[in-house]
């Protein structure tokens, strides 16, 4: 172990192998993290008639009986959507009204034959139809109009049978709203944050009714889906409820199923809090409901008392299977995967940068510049181009696609291109010529960035003709004594008495600063510091990952309501790395003055 710590090619290699499985840890946990979420299992369902229910599973849709099996199978595809069917609405004439969260046509489709009918693309009203509109529900009248409640746009659109826009509520009437259904007395619609049940006018979508839900408990304070209910009266009561409606909690997945009563009292279902509750659906007198936790279709009676899963043997067999490949990818996904691969990445760089210590030594100097000092040896080349009292100096090897070779003689310097037994002279330049030599860093820089990352340098030449040379040497240290050498007996006037003034680089390195400021580890990167550059980076993706993208995510569309002390507390946390960044950036440009 000694050795290798000791050993700057052995640090590299074990830095370029800690690097490698770091990357293809990360690569690995995207990848697996893609293939997590795409395993949803149960998601949708809706009863057809009494011995038929639909009910999306990923991105089929299941064909039940009412004993709970499978009878058929139809993909996304074949139904006329590039994704899952989100959404199933019953329509008149025996057909059923399929949406999907990712495409914006409906398909109107034949509830026996599965055959399209036709497509339909309604006519949103201009700032809705800017919106993502992946929290669409649907819900037909008996004539063929379509009620459309939008989620996060705060409004309920009413279209014809063809899609033509025929009203909308006003605005403030709902914060949120996603459940709805039809009755002969209006449209019901859930006003998800405001925590009640709205009527709407069959026609003009006015407000008609108010039914205000009593907020007990209180973990669950936002309304999901919302139906028609079948369920019976609370026990010693007479009265049958209004609805059987989804109580959510954080972020729209923990909750409770309760009938709601005209009154605002509830009755619930499952008593146990189901981490993720997607639909519901009354089935021949049950309440069927979705866990996407367990992957279970749960079931209740009418008197909200829980009996058997609804599915067969091969249905619950296949469920299981999906929920063992989902937590199998996601544990492949897990945070704690991508914090080994973190540390694995950090490990990686710290044996970079000993490696760069190590690189620092006279002997590894010799090692790294070895291909340059064979070459004086044996300076064939040279000897063919040099002349009078010419004498090698110092000779540097500049690795690449294509290996060039930099002698600096006491008359000349020349640069050489080419493999080894096949260089050429490229250019040349009088010693006299040169009027700076130095780092990129010493320079005032007129460099693009890209180049600055694309093609990193140690050394800069720059001669009276104003050509400058960007070097990247194989031996900083070789960089640094060629350019001592060359500064040590400056350039001479020319003819008229001249010379070529190279301006220094501005003592507050405000470009790295800045660079750091918006890319945290950039700016490290221009100053030609790899590893430290890419931890700030890699802090600031991990902060974005898990702190400040979840909060955007939730704020496009909007999808949810975000409280201020989530946004400020977030975007807080997000500014600390890249005020650390340009701050370190800017302390480094100072100190190398």
């Amino acid at each position: 172990m000694r050795k290798i710590w000791e050993s700057a090619g052995a640090m590299r290699a074990l830095a370029g192998g800690l690097l490698v499985l770091a990357l293809a840890g990360i690569a690995a946990t995207f990848h697996a993290n893609g293939r997590w979420v795409a395993i949803q299992g149960p998601v949708t369902l809706q009863a057809i008639d009494a011995d038929t229910l639909w009910l999306g599973v990923d991105e089929d849709l299941w064909i039940m009986d009412s004993l709970g099996h499978r009878n058929g199978v139809r993909t996304a595809r074949e139904l006329g959507f590039t994704a899952a069917v989100s959404n199933m609405a019953m329509a008149p004439g025996n057909q059923v009204l399929l949406a999907s969260r990712f495409d914006r046509d409906w398909q109107l489709v034949d509830r026996r034959t599965f055959a399209r009918v036709r497509t339909i693309r309604p006519q949103w009203p201009d700032d809705i139809a800017k919106l993502p509109l992946h929290a669409v529900h649907l819900a037909v009248s008996p004539e063929g109009d379509i009620a459309a409640s939008t989620g996060g746009g705060h409004t309920v659109v009413l279209f014809d049978s063809e899609g033509r826009l025929l009203a909308r509520t006003p605005p403030d009437t709902y914060r949120f709203t996603n459940g709805l259904w039809w009755s002969p007395q209006g449209w019901w619609t859930t006003d998800t944050n405001r925590f009640a049940l709205r009527l709407l006018d069959a026609r003009t979508l006015a407000v008609k009714v108010n039914v205000q839900l009593r907020r007990a408990p209180p973990d669950t304070p936002f309304l999901g889906e919302a139906i028609a209910s079948q369920g019976g009266p609370q026990v010693g009561g007479t009265d049958l409820p209004l609805a059987t409606v989804t109580r959510l909690g954080t972020l729209m997945e923990p909750g409770h199923v309760v009938d709601v009563f005209p009154d605002g009292s509830q009755a619930m279902f499952n008593l146990d809090t189901i981490p993720q509750l997607r639909d519901v659906a009354w089935f021949n007198k049950q309440l069927l409901l979705v866990d996407g936790h367990t992957f279970e279709v749960r079931r209740f009676d009418a008197d909200r008392n829980e009996i058997e899963p609804f599915g067969d043997v091969q249905v619950r067999a296949a469920f299981r299977k999906l929920r063992e490949d989902r937590a199998f990818w996601k544990g492949v996904a897990s945070r704690q995967a991508f914090a080994l691969s973190a540390v694995l990445l950090v490990l990686g760089l710290l044996a970079y940068a000993r490696h760069r210590q190590l690189a620092g030594g006279p002997e590894v100097e010799e090692a790294l510049n070895e291909p340059a000092i064979a070459w004086l040896r044996s300076p064939a080349e040279f000897e063919r181009v040099k002349l009078e009292s010419e004498v090698p100096r110092e000779a540097v090897y500049l690795p690449g696609r294509r290996p060039r070779w930099l002698l600096v003689t006491n008359r000349r310097i020349l640069l050489f291109a080419g493999a080894a037994k096949e260089r050429r002279l490229q250019s040349e330049w009088p010693r006299r010529s040169v009027v700076f030599a130095g780092s990129p860093g010493q320079m005032a820089g007129h460099r693009p960035w890209w180049q600055q990352l694309l093609q990193p340098a140690n050394l800069v030449l720059t001669f009276t003709t104003g050509t400058t040379l960007y070097l990247r040497c194989a031996s900083g240290n070789t960089a640094r004594r060629v350019a001592q050498l060359l500064m040590s007996s400056p350039a001479l006037p020319d003819d008229f008495g001249n010379t070529v003034e190279i301006a220094l680089a501005p003592r507050r390195p405000w470009q790295a600063v800045l660079a750091s400021f918006l890319v945290p580890g950039s700016g490290q990167w221009l100053q030609g510091r790899f590893a430290i550059g890419t931890v700030l980076f890699t802090a600031a993706l991990l902060l974005c990952i898990y702190g400040w993208a979840p909060v955007v995510w939730a704020l496009h569309g909007p999808k949810m309501e975000v409280s201020r002390h989530a946004i400020a507390q977030a975007f807080v946390a997000w500014l600390l790395v890249p005020l650390v960044a340009s701050s370190e950036a800017w302390r480094f440009g100072i100190g190398r003055r």
